[in-house]
């Protein structure tokens, strides 16, 4: 009984380890890896033509996160996604770290 409890306590620990994976209507996940991290990225329109939502988000484990180091990996996964959608320069209108590993973006096209 007490290795039942001991098993069920891990499970417990380990899955409350894990972050919520932020979810995005209308966007498919992109996997990318960044500096050895696997992450995905989700890019989904907003209300507002040439708006963009953005979520890249760690698909792995972090223990004590770096949130600046994060921040940046977020950065690097989100750049391609971002050109690419808006073929061109964008402007991010909005930044949000998210659990101190997932970053949430808001960026607008340009042109």
């Amino acid at each position: 009984m007490q290795v039942l409890a001991g098993a069920a306590l891990t499970a417990g620990l380990a899955l409350g380890a894990c972050n919520d994976v932020v979810g995005l209507p209308g966007s498919e996940a992109q996997p990318i890896t960044v500096g050895g991290q696997k992450m995905q990225v989700r890019v989904a329109p907003t209300e507002q033509p040439g708006m963009y939502r953005l979520v890249a988000q760690r698909t792995t484990i972090v223990v004590n996160a770096d949130p600046d180091l994060e921040r940046e990996r977020g950065y690097r996964a989100a750049r391609p996604y971002m050109e690419q959608q808006c073929h061109g320069p964008y402007d991010v209108v909005m930044e949000k770290l998210v659990d101190q590993v997932n970053l949430v973006l808001v960026f607008q096209c340009k042109s």
